[in-house]
């Protein structure tokens, strides 16, 4: 039985998991190994069992990979240790393997890099304790309680990266007001460099004597404050402070929770990849399903006669209404309600779905009532190849065939991978 503190020595790496953990089988278990390389050689320590799985830690190498970077292992970039090129073949095995193995699909189309590799990250949360009477930001080391202490991270702007250091200092010189703070999160706009601070709080957080430090200091322009369920919002000026960002030519007002894609240099290229493979015109209708605040159905609605967005969040669909006045198109129209339910009152001469759902997929309701609307075409986006290839799977036994897909890396330095896929419906026998 493995247990915690065992130590396996001259361990050789041959694989990497999907997470980019290196293998190793011992005892009818597997064991993941953080910060590993294949081929390389290390001395290993276990510092979790789960029925399931056992997970491990370099104490010593004895054979370094050629390839391995100097950049430092990183909890949430595992992959920063990997040269990009790499990381994308990596991600590129990853997908290939898991579409053919479960959809009997040969994916051909290699990764799509992205623009940036670094510095990329429009969104942060940092996790808030006070260690030796000082407020420190950090990340929670995967799998333990212990607090990684952060001063930057690589992979947020510059922009974020400078404003953690301020309000850090802040947080110290008014350590009896901030000591309660759970996690800050910083969102940034593209546009212009605005910023929006959420602070979590366990209690409740007067900012009147120290809203202004911050304003002041840095480029935010808005501060929430969450605490109890209760959510406090300070503006640097009198209007209401949402951020603009801008994807190509077009711009799109979100809050300080409206979903986001968190990689600006790489949205387009994503969106762009989908419409470019979907069989669209300007006599075609077309549904988004799970719109938001309407970014991709307003590329879609250049390319078509009329797209109809659903959405559950009511602010969600609000912010899409305002965004589709602000880029002055007219084309587009958005209703809230719950997917499963509102797709049932949609005219059935719509010819083409979108999809882009949460990690979760499509809930098996809504796959069923896409089914049954019978589109020629469905076009999916997906940032959980797992649930996607699940997905696929119901949709491949009800008379569709896979026409396109591609993944895209949005989250380079992580595991994460984006894809998108095109859908058609296979042509009736005579």
């Amino acid at each position: 039985m493995l247990k915690v503190e065992q130590i396996f020595e001259n361990v050789k790496i041959t694989e990497l998991s999907y997470e980019g953990y290196g293998i190793l089988k011992s005892q009818n278990k597997t064991i993941l190994i953080k910060n590993v390389l294949p081929n390389e050689i290390a001395d290993i320590k276990i510092t979790k069992v789960t029925s399931k799985v056992a997970y491990a830690e370099v104490i010593k190498f004895h054979l370094k990979s050629k390839e391995r970077t100097n950049l430092d292992y990183q909890d949430d970039a595992p992959l920063l240790i990997m040269p990009y090129q790499r990381q994308l073949e990596f991600k590129q095995g990853i997908i290939s393997n898991l579409v053919k193995r479960n959809l009997n699909f040969k994916l051909d189309n290699f990764i799509v890099p992205s623009p940036l590799i670094i510095k990329y990250r429009n969104k942060i949360k940092f996790f808030v304790k006070v260690i030796n009477n000082q407020i420190n930001f950090g990340r929670y080391e995967k799998l333990t309680n212990k607090l990684i202490l952060v001063s930057d991270f690589i992979l947020a702007t510059d922009g974020i990266n400078h404003s953690i250091q301020i309000i850090k200092n802040i947080f110290n010189d008014w350590l009896s007001l901030f000591s309660f703070v759970e996690e800050i999160t910083i969102r940034e706009s593209n546009l212009n460099g605005a910023q929006i601070l959420i602070i979590k709080s366990k209690k409740h957080l007067n900012l009147n004597k120290t809203k202004n430090l911050i304003f002041n200091n840095t480029k935010i322009e808005q501060i929430v404050c969450l605490s109890k369920n209760k959510v406090e919002i300070y503006n640097k000026f009198n209007s209401h402070a949402n951020l603009l960002m801008n994807i190509e030519n077009l711009k799109f007002e979100i809050s300080w929770n409206s979903f986001f894609q968190i990689n600006n240099s790489q949205i387009f290229n994503l969106y762009n990849l989908l419409i470019e493979n979907l069989n669209l015109n300007q006599n075609q209708s077309l549904l988004d399903l799970y719109c938001g605040v309407g970014t991709i159905s307003s590329f879609l609605a250049l390319k078509t006669k009329k797209v109809i967005g659903l959405e559950i969040i009511p602010e969600a669909v609000q912010f899409a209404k305002n965004n589709a006045a602000l880029n002055q198109i007219n084309n587009l129209f958005f209703f809230a309600g719950d997917v499963e339910k509102t797709i049932k009152f949609v005219k059935n001469d719509v010819q083409t779905i979108v999809v882009d759902p949460p990690r979760e997929g499509l809930s098996e309701q809504t796959t069923k009532s896409i089914i049954d609307f019978k589109p020629k075409q469905i076009g999916y986006i997906s940032c959980n190849p797992h649930t996607f290839v699940r997905d696929a799977k119901i949709l491949l036994n009800h008379n569709y065939r896979i026409s396109f897909m591609q993944s895209v890396d949005m989250f380079p330095n992580t595991h994460h991978i984006e894809l998108v896929a095109v859908f058609c419906q296979n042509e009736e026998k005579k």
